[in-house]
């Protein structure tokens, strides 16, 4: 009985100390599953948010990974040339595929505009009440920022007019490059 007895006293402490160990070892494999990486002399981590980095106490979240992003071409273009407009048409068909496109829009780019109006770039059922504007619209006082799915992948802008077009998965990728131009990075 009393073996029986000193064998449970053993027991149970190296139980609780192997379960603490193995914890701390998993929380340090966890964490280095998170990764870091530097676009632009700029420290982008991965989170449960996406790629999260900090410029000038100003958070930036990504989805795509900055080194998946140095291929796509740079547009000349400024946060200060696009909120220099008196209005600024963000315009798109209603009726493709670019939802989370716009998800991202709305998170990452709004903020950083002056202001916006929704328009469509063709005249469907679904844009009965907005405005159709394409970048054939486009002046210096008026900005266009025209979303397309397309075969086309092109980031570009052109006569006032921001172009954002290609295949549903690279529209992410080209409106994560947009953030981090507008961002300064």
């Amino acid at each position: 009985m009393k073996q029986e007895s000193r064998l449970k006293k053993i027991i149970l402490p190296i139980f609780i100390a192997s379960i603490m160990i193995f914890s701390i070892f998993g929380y340090i494999a966890n964490d280095e599953d998170n990764q870091e990486t530097t676009y632009n002399s700029l420290k982008f981590m991965e989170s449960d948010e996406g790629w999260l980095a900090y410029k000038d106490n100003k958070k930036i979240i990504i989805q795509t990974n900055p080194n998946d992003l140095k291929d796509i071409q740079e547009p000349k273009i400024t946060l200060q040339e696009l909120n220099s407009a008196q209005k600024i048409y963000l315009t798109f068909n209603p009726e493709e595929n670019i939802y989370q496109v716009l998800n991202s829009f709305v998170q990452q780019i709004k903020p950083l505009l002056n202001t916006f109006t929704q328009a469509c770039t063709k005249d469907v059922p679904k844009c009965a009440n907005l405005p159709i504007k394409t970048c054939s619209d486009a002046t210096d006082s008026t900005k266009v920022i025209q979303i397309q799915e397309n075969n086309q992948t092109k980031l570009e802008y052109k006569d006032n007019c921001l172009i954002i077009h290609g295949k549903s998965e690279d529209l992410i990728k080209e409106m994560d490059k947009l953030t981090l131009i507008l961002n300064g990075v």
